[in-house]
C-alpha cells in the first residue's frame, strides 16, 4: 500500500513538474547558476524580462529591489535567451 502510494506521488510529481525549456538551459549556460542556484537565477532573468515587457528601458532595469542592480551580462543573456522579443531591431 505504501509502495503504491509512493509510486503515485512520484508519477504525479513527474507529470506536474514544470518542464525545463531550451531557453532556460541556454540562459543558464550563459550566466551559470549564480550564488543561489539555477531556480533563483532563472527567476531573476524572468524578472528582467517582466520589467522590459512592462516598458522599463534596458538602462533602468534593476534587480528585485531598486538598489540591487542586475548585471549587464545577466540582462543581455535574459534578452537573448528568455525574451528575445525585447531586443530592438
Amino acid at each position: 500500500m505504501i509502495r503504491s502510494f509512493g509510486a503515485a506521488v512520484l508519477a504525479a510529481g513527474l507529470v506536474l513538474a514544470a518542464p525545463v525549456h531550451a531557453d532556460d538551459v541556454s540562459f543558464l549556460d550563459v550566466v551559470g547558476p549564480g550564488p543561489y542556484g539555477a531556480p533563483a537565477q532563472l527567476g531573476l532573468g524572468r524578472y528582467v524580462c517582466d520589467q522590459l515587457h512592462g516598458g522599463t528601458p534596458v538602462e533602468a532595469v534593476h534587480g528585485p529591489t531598486p538598489w540591487t542592480p542586475a548585471s549587464p551580462e545577466l540582462i543581455t543573456a535574459a534578452q537573448h535567451e528568455l525574451c528575445p522579443d525585447t531586443l530592438a531591431g
